[in-house]
């Protein structure tokens, strides 16, 4: 593995970690993300600092990471806001409309559709996989110029 994907590796699993304690936090959990700040942040920080220099992972960008990591678990925490009434609504509707999707929801082809992974994903994976799909969109849309 060269160095700059071991940095990546371990910068994202740093971003994972911070994701997941900014999202106790959102949630109110402070207890827990406490708890989980040194058992979980705090050796993954140690190690890269070990792995590529004390000077490698300023505080200032440590900061940085929590930052962005703070305002996408407050987005996600919004979408969950939004999204909840509308599942639930969904969950509520009798049985026969659950069989039959909507009209503007066709289904894919199988050869499309993934399997269903054994186990169910963590939060952190679930936001990594909603930002992934808003930036292809972003990359998709044209770009107008005046």
């Amino acid at each position: 593995m060269s160095d700059a994907a071991g940095i990546d590796a371990a910068l994202r699993a740093i971003a994972r970690a911070l994701r997941q304690i900014c999202l106790l936090q959102e949630t109110g959990r402070n207890e827990e993300a406490a708890q989980l700040e040194p058992v979980l942040l705090d050796p993954l920080i140690q190690s890269f600092r070990d792995s590529h220099g004390a000077d490698s992972l300023s505080e200032e960008r440590l900061q940085s990471l929590r930052a962005c990591e703070r305002e996408r678990a407050g987005d996600a925490a919004a979408l969950g806001e939004l999204l909840a009434p509308l599942l639930l609504e969904q969950l509520r509707r009798p049985l026969d409309s659950l069989r039959s999707p909507p009209a503007a929801f066709p289904l894919r082809p199988a050869s499309i559709v993934s399997p269903s992974p054994t186990t169910a994903p963590e939060i952190a994976d679930l936001l990594d996989g909603m930002l992934a799909q808003e930036n292809d969109r972003s990359a998709r849309r044209p770009r107008h110029r005046p």
